[in-house]
């Protein structure tokens, strides 16, 4: 099924059929509407799917996770204060729950077996393999909460394998303890696998400098209890893979970097510091754009594309024109085609397009793009669809991931912008991503976007070099779809705080107390206050009294009719 023809909860659930996901109905209050119990062992039928949504429309979408979808899905919930920041979560599809907890979508391992269980690292940490069922977007809860997206359910390549920490709590399995049954030696059919197994037990046991001089020797020792052995040069092609993929997994640090004296420091010349975006994107310089799913990080970064494309100002600020090379890894490339349209393109801008998934040495494929195209400006929608960084939350495996990234835009004076998401529930600054705060720690420029409660949506920046934005009001126009500041957020909310407080005084036929105002009027107490005295000052609002106890500040608008009235007596007389 085309993703653009998706419309109702049933063309949800045929959508996850055609990808291969074994789907059930289930109810808001997350019981099954069937008999589920067979479907963890065969799959379910288009037919079987239009019948249950005929039945229920309404009904909500759930995944049998295990074997059956090739599926295991970590839960952790918010109600216990559970978030993926304390664990080593690989890059991987994952979403929202309907009460703001994280799900993240894995493959089911090809060795072992996995139950569902609860609480398998504290309360709040729960495992969906074989016997369980998770519900899919666009399914709602009993209370209302959504479960949505953040990185989407596409294609089962889009999942990460489990990561090891994981598979030690979950995984019944007895390979990882193969070297273990078999120290005496095993039979033919065995000896490959257990061979493998003790290889990476005396690797993993020794100092590296013992490999060969101790832990070789171990092994042909071992390898000798078999019946029949197996041949040295077999034996050994399993020796070198195992420590091989040991060596890849540590880090080594090469000994190559030079101290610089303080004196030639200091008497190096002073960097230049030239803007792609005038006083907000550095040449030579990266940054990120957060914002929650539909808030409009791709509309703002196309628009960007084609301003710097053309030369032409940018949420007004000059640009330097140049060459845009805008990577794509979420967007249908419809979607892509139709806003650039919309937009004005005409195709004669110098910008390179790609819409797809990553390619494959993504880094790699990156950097040849560059030395052959030199842009001034690199977007990448999003990150974690470019980099597969196997824990997200952990500050230096994203550290590491980002390092190249930030060498790319160094070295070829290039300005690099990556897209992320935000977290659901709500936070400040760095607190917002989805993930590990090395993100923030890395970029020359942050760019948060957000949605207020009243529909509005606002842009602020953090950056390392220029002035930052404070928290502005963004208009969009919906027929170009093309943004533009505003007003600041302090401003808007000022205004609107203005009107509630004089709507709530022309009624009164008394002069009122600044506390009760306070009571009465919702927002921000620093704001009310501010309103209050703009609102005086302009002549809005008539204050009376000392300010002082006893004879305290009372507030009215009907007064000042009769201050006004007062006045143009006086003039006639």
């Amino acid at each position: 099924m085309n993703k653009d023809e998706i419309k109702t909860k049933k063309d949800f659930a045929l959508y996850y059929q055609s990808i291969g996901l074994n789907i059930i109905p289930v109810g808001a209050n997350k019981i099954s509407l069937i008999k589920w119990e067979v479907y963890q062992n065969k799959c379910s039928t288009v037919e079987e799917i239009n019948r249950w949504w005929g039945q229920w429309p309404d009904a909500n979408i759930a995944v049998v996770t295990g074997k059956i979808s090739g599926l295991v899905v970590l839960d952790l919930d918010i109600k216990h204060g559970r978030t993926s920041k304390e664990f080593k979560i690989p890059a991987t599809v994952c979403a929202h729950s309907g009460n703001g907890g994280e799900h993240f979508f894995f493959k089911y391992p090809t060795n072992g077996h996995i139950k569902s269980g609860s609480a398998i690292s504290g309360l709040g940490v729960d495992i969906r393999a074989s016997g369980g069922y998770v519900l899919l977007s666009p399914s709602i809860n009993e209370t209302g909460g959504i479960y949505e997206w953040i990185v989407p359910f596409e294609s089962k390549d889009d999942l990460a394998e489990m990561p090891e920490w994981l598979k030690k709590i979950t995984v019944d399995n007895a390979n990882d303890k193969k070297w273990l049954s078999g120290k005496d030696g095993v039979s033919e059919g065995l000896r490959n696998d257990t061979c493998a197994s003790m290889a990476g037990k005396i690797i993993s046991s020794l100092d590296s400098q013992l490999w060969e001089s101790l832990g070789w020797e171990l092994l042909k020792v071992w390898n000798q209890k078999c019946s029949p052995p197996l041949i040295e040069k077999e034996m050994r092609s399993v020796w070198n893979s195992i420590k091989t993929k040991h060596i890849l997994n540590k880090k080594e640090i090469a000994p190559s970097a030079k101290f610089t004296s303080l004196n030639d420091l200091l008497n190096e010349p002073e960097e230049a510091l030239n803007w792609v975006v005038d006083d907000l994107l550095p040449m030579g310089g990266i940054s990120i754009v957060v914002a929650k799913p539909k808030v409009g990080k791709s509309t703002l970064v196309r628009q960007l594309a084609l301003s710097v494309a053309r030369g032409e100002n940018f949420l007004e600020r000059s640009t330097t024109k140049g060459k845009v090379l805008y990577v794509a890894l979420e967007e249908k490339r419809g979607e892509v085609r139709t806003h650039f349209k919309l937009l004005g393109a005409d195709g004669t801008e110098e910008l390179g397009i790609y819409v797809g998934s990553a390619p494959e040495k993504a880094n790699v494929w990156l950097e040849s793009e560059i030395k052959a195209q030199h842009p001034i400006l690199i977007i990448i929608d999003t990150l974690f669809r470019f980099i597969r960084v196997q824990d997200v939350s952990d500050y230096a495996k994203v550290t590491s991931a980002l390092d190249p990234l930030l060498k790319l835009a160094r070295e070829n004076n290039t300005h690099l912008m990556v897209l992320h998401h935000a977290r659901k529930m709500s936070g400040e600054g760095s607190d917002v991503t989805l993930g590990s705060s090395a993100i923030f720690g890395t970029v020359d420029t942050s760019i948060l976007l957000k949605r207020t409660q009243n529909g509005l949506r606002t842009l602020e920046t953090q950056q390392r070099y220029g002035k930052d934005i404070e928290e502005t009001i963004l208009t969009f126009d919906q027929t170009i779809r093309v943004v533009s500041l505003g007003g600041s957020k302090v401003e808007e909310d000022t205004k609107v705080i203005k009107e509630a407080i004089l709507e709530f005084l022309k009624p009164s036929k008394e002069p009122v107390l600044e506390e009760e105002i306070d009571n009465e009027v919702e927002g921000k107490t620093g704001l009310k206050r501010k309103a209050l005295r703009e609102l005086v000052k302009e002549n809005q609002v008539s204050r009376i009294g000392a300010g002082k106890k006893g004879n305290p500040y009372l507030y009215s608008c009907f007064l000042v009719s009769d201050i006004y009235a007062k006045q143009e007596n006086e003039n006639v007389l």
